[in-house]
């Protein structure tokens, strides 16, 4: 069995949705899940819906709201599967229009946005498993809210490993058996309760670990619009190389430093499992991509000492000076005690006998 997730760019348009249908019957015989993103572009604009409700424009907020879901409806109709979303579509913007209007009326903020912005990834998962459908690819669409149970944390739910342990191979497993492909998504979660939650950035990639790891897979791939690992950003370089194999501790720190492939929470639990991670390109299915394992040795690539280059924007010093550092116990775990209650996330740290300054981000 293998993990499959397609980012929003995988599965932006119709064409894209071709692309990934293409990819995933290449690898019926290993047995894949299918883990998706919200089409590209719709997170943000279901999160201006919430947004423009809550400053006032509701008016606009509905208007963009028949925009999001004209475009699903269009993609549905160029793929050949008008009626994939018709049975769930009507009900759902109905709820949405009413989540947004107890916003209106002064409800709590956060739950509702996670509620509102699920939607994008239940609707994409509706139009992949319909497109395999009638290519001849036997799937079938599954709720990730039924395994994936969380906290309360609106926007940053941290999931119940136990639970997902012991519910995704009684769900997944018999699917897989059948010669089903199971098409579910990324970035969601529920309460024990049943209340929507997300699980933050980098939510898709970190589910699809997550499932990667409870499901036993023999590996995890990460389909996105980019090669891979680059030695640096071909943005800012455009002569940057692919790094074909790295260990998940390395990708991890390029990860957290400012490679933007994946998130670094994305690892862990590939990690622990020992789970091969690929990296792959679904604009370029054909290229060999990046697999990321555990223990992999960091070599050089040819000759160089240095394996990448690794930056990111937005990043805030805070410098903290006091002469009670002198010889004082426990200095450094009060300041880190103080940015844990923020919710703060730090990164390098300098010290000195009289000063720390621990980035953040």
């Amino acid at each position: 069995m293998i993990v499959c997730k397609f980012g929003g760019t995988s599965v932006g348009d119709r064409a894209a949705i071709e692309r990934l249908v293409g990819i995933v019957h290449g690898r019926l015989a290993s047995r894949p899940v299918v883990v998706v993103s919200a089409m590209s572009g719709v997170t943000n604009a279901l999160l201006g819906l919430v947004e423009g409700t809550t400053g006032g424009d509701r008016e606009g907020a509905r208007a963009r709201l028949s925009e999001i879901v004209a475009r699903h409806r269009s993609t549905a109709a160029e793929l050949g599967v008008p009626d994939a979303l018709e049975g769930v579509l009507e009900a759902e913007v109905t709820s949405i229009e009413a989540q947004l209007d107890s916003l209106a009326d002064g409800a709590a903020v956060d739950p509702v946005r996670d509620a509102i912005v699920s939607y994008g990834e239940l609707w994409s998962s509706h139009l992949v498993a319909a497109a395999m459908t009638v290519a001849g690819v036997p799937s079938r669409w599954i709720d990730v809210r039924t395994v994936m149970r969380t906290d309360a944390r609106f926007g940053r739910a941290v999931v119940d490993r136990q639970v997902l342990d012991q519910a995704a191979p009684a769900v997944f497993g018999p699917i897989v058996e059948a010669g089903v492909v199971p098409v579910t998504q990324g970035f969601l979660g529920a309460t024990a309760d049943g209340r929507p939650t997300t699980l933050g950035r980098g939510g898709s990639d970190y589910s699809a670990s997550l499932l990667g790891a409870a499901l036993g897979a023999e590996r995890v791939e990460i389909w996105t619009d980019v090669d891979g690992l680059m030695t640096a950003d071909p943005r800012v370089v455009p002569n940057a190389r692919l790094i074909e194999v790295a260990s998940h501790h390395e990708a991890a720190e390029l990860a957290t430093f400012g490679a933007k492939v994946l998130h670094p929470s994305t690892y862990a639990p590939l990690i622990h499992a020992r789970i091969p991670c690929v990296i792959l390109n679904s604009f370029a299915p054909g290229r060999p991509g990046t697999t990321i394992l555990a223990g992999a040795s960091v070599l050089p690539i040819e000759g160089s000492p240095v394996r990448s280059i690794a930056w990111k924007k937005g990043i805030t010093l805070i410098n903290v000076r006091a002469t009670g550092m002198l010889d004082a116990v426990g200095f450094l775990r009060k300041l880190f005690e103080a940015v844990e209650r923020h919710g703060i996330s730090g990164g390098v740290v300098a010290t000195s006998e009289v000063s720390v300054s621990p980035p953040t981000h």
